[in-house]
């Protein structure tokens, strides 16, 4: 899902391959932004929402 994020950040669409300078800037982004498990961030991500 992060990694989905970053080619939509980088790329504008997810594909089925990218030239190599752009999948080196996906995985910089998911690099630069990932931040724990998936589940661990939608759960903050709920509780911020949820005033917790």
């Amino acid at each position: 899902m992060a990694l989905e994020t970053a080619a939509l950040r980088v790329n504008v669409t997810v594909d089925a391959s990218y030239e190599l300078p752009v999948a080196l800037a996906i995985g910089k982004d998911f690099s630069d932004r990932w931040d724990g498990c998936p589940d661990e961030e939608r759960a903050m991500m709920r509780n911020r929402r949820d005033g917790h």
